[in-house]
C-alpha cells in the first residue's frame, strides 16, 4: 500500500485515479503531520509525498520518519518527494531531508509510474499510462 501526502485536492485527484489504473492500494494524508500518523501504523511499502505543505512540510516528514527509522531499527521506507517548485536544488534538499527520490509537477503518468514501480520491485504494470 502507498501512502500519498499531499494538501492539494487536485493533484490527489490525479495521483488516486493512477493508482487506480495502476492496481495500486492507497491511502492519503493531507499535511505531514497525518502522514506521520499514519507511517506509524507501518502499512506502507512507500510514500509519495509533497514537499510544501501546511502543518508540517515533506522534507520535516521525511526527517521524522528517517529518525523514527534509526530509533526502532525500522526497515527503511522509500520515499518520493513532489514538488511544483522543480529548482537545481530542490531534489538535493530532498535527498539530504532523507527521501529516496524526487518528481516535479506536473510529471508525466509513465514518470510517476516508472518511479513507483522501482521501488515497489515491479517491472512493470498495466500499460495504461
Amino acid at each position: 500500500m502507498v501512502l500519498l501526502i499531499d494538501d492539494e485536492r487536485s493533484i490527489v485527484r490525479i495521483v488516486s485515479m493512477y493508482f487506480e489504473m495502476l492496481g495500486i492500494s492507497w491511502e492519503v494524508a493531507e499535511n505531514g503531520a497525518k502522514g506521520l500518523e499514519k507511517v506509524m501504523e507501518g502499512k506502507y511499502s512507500l510514500v509519495l509525498m509533497d514537499v510544501q505543505m501546511p502543518v508540517m512540510d515533506g522534507l520535516e516528514t521525511a526527517r521524522r520518519i528517517r529518525e523514527r527509522e534509526q530509533t526502532e531499527k525500522l526497515p527503511r521506507l522509500p520515499i518520493i518527494g513532489m514538488t511544483a517548485f522543480a529548482f537545481a536544488g530542490d531534489r538535493q534538499r530532498c535527498i539530504e531531508a532523507g527521501m529516496d527520490d524526487f518528481i516535479a509537477k506536473p510529471f508525466e503518468p509513465t514518470d510517476l509510474k516508472s518511479k513507483i514501480f522501482s521501488f515497489l520491485g515491479k517491472s512493470d504494470g498495466p500499460s495504461t499510462l
